[in-house]
């Protein structure tokens, strides 16, 4: 996991001491020229995460069967850091990124890096990607009609997941540990598709209800950093306090959508469900995969659940959003697109592992090669 054979094909180190920019930009594979990731904001991020992050979206877009490569942009920058000293690294950044962006080097977002610094980086980078093809409308007006697309992508993986366990109607119950734009999006469209989402987790511990969490009361109190306000709870929900305490709530399907390495050796034991949808990145260790591939528990890998953004995304970059369309109508195509791709590969890889007695990540990972090596054979 994390882990690469090759050399990248492009990595650059981007440094400005005037406003104290260090940054990262790798390109794991270009295939006719493109590829495309999101940029990451953290005080910590290092060149050799970041080259495994652009590994791990070239195998989503390989696996999802969209020809464009896997990249990754990252700045190191304590988000303690705001205002005009945050604008003038993300500007220096922008500029010194702008040949690799107007080059075919796509830099969308990423954590820490919110849609309105994007465009920012964008603008400073002298950059727009509707002068290089085209789209029904400006960049950013699509993505506000997107931004559920990777939580749909979840919500479908668990959908078909609840759908080859033979899971009945009251057996779908759903645990999403995050609760920020995928979290969020993952519970609405979860709903939508029938699962009950019985507990969420933000940074201030879980709220659940047995019945079934009152989505919309819910979302009502949350802010836009995904923190839900404890003091104006609907009636019948619970608080605690606990940092895992999500890992407790007796459901079928847990969704941890926060962050990297959230279930681990430490804590993969207390996991009750019998789906685990990863709707973030790596959010489960090595070891914790091992532990829950024993357990022959079923779970969807990132790379197959949380593909919505790559796909989405990728395939507006490649100009296959259908002429003509409304912004809404282009939106609904590519939601389209990554449903029936998420929930094709979570079949796929379900029946593969089952067949041959492997993990679903080394499945997963394994068609993955085979399709990207597919890829360049046609670029």
């Amino acid at each position: 996991m994390g882990t690469h054979e090759h050399e990248p094909e492009l990595q650059a180190q981007l440094i400005d001491s005037k406003t104290g920019l260090r940054a990262f930009v790798v390109a794991d594979n270009l295939v006719s020229g493109k590829a495309m990731g999101g940029t990451r904001i953290s005080a910590g991020v290092s060149l050799e995460e970041v080259r495994g992050l652009a590994r791990r979206m070239s195998l989503k877009l390989a696996l999802a069967g969209v020809r464009i490569g896997g990249s990754k942009g990252a700045i190191v920058l304590d988000p303690k850091v705001q205002g005009e000293a945050r604008e003038r690294v993300l500007a220096s950044f922008g500029q010194l990124a702008g040949p690799l962006l107007r080059g075919g080097v796509y830099l969308g977002t990423d954590l820490g890096c919110t849609y309105a610094e994007r465009s920012f980086i964008h603008r400073h980078a002298q950059y727009a990607v509707e002068q290089q093809v085209s789209l029904p409308c400006d960049w950013a007006t699509l993505w506000q009609h997107c931004s559920d697309v990777t939580g749909l992508g979840v919500a479908h993986a668990s959908a078909v997941a609840a759908d080859l366990l033979e899971l009945g109607a009251r057996r779908r119950r759903v645990v999403i540990q995050g609760f920020g734009e995928v979290g969020q999006a993952a519970a609405r469209h979860a709903e939508r598709l029938g699962l009950r989402v019985v507990a969420v987790a933000d940074i201030h511990g879980t709220v659940s209800a047995e019945g079934g969490l009152p989505l919309d009361a819910l979302l009502a109190i949350t802010d836009e950093r995904g923190e839900i306000d404890r003091t104006r709870l609907p009636s019948g929900v619970r608080a605690s306090p606990q940092p895992e305490a999500w890992l407790d709530i007796d459901a079928e399907v847990l969704v941890p959508a926060a962050v990297a390495n959230a279930v681990h050796a430490g804590n993969v034991q207390r996991v009750r469900a019998q789906i685990v949808v990863e709707g973030a990145n790596s959010p489960l260790t090595p070891e914790a995969i091992a532990h829950l591939a024993g357990e022959r528990r079923l779970v969807v890998p990132d790379i197959v659940a949380n593909a919505g953004g790559a796909i989405g995304c990728g395939l507006a970059l490649l100009g296959a959003i259908p002429t003509g369309t409304t912004p809404q109508e282009a939106a609904a195509w590519l939601f389209d697109q990554t449903e029936t791709r998420v929930g094709a590969n979570t079949r796929v890889v379900y029946e593969q592992a089952r067949a041959e007695k492997l993990s679903t990540h080394r499945v997963a990972e394994h068609l993955a090669e085979r399709r990207r090596s597919e890829l360049f054979a046609r670029s």
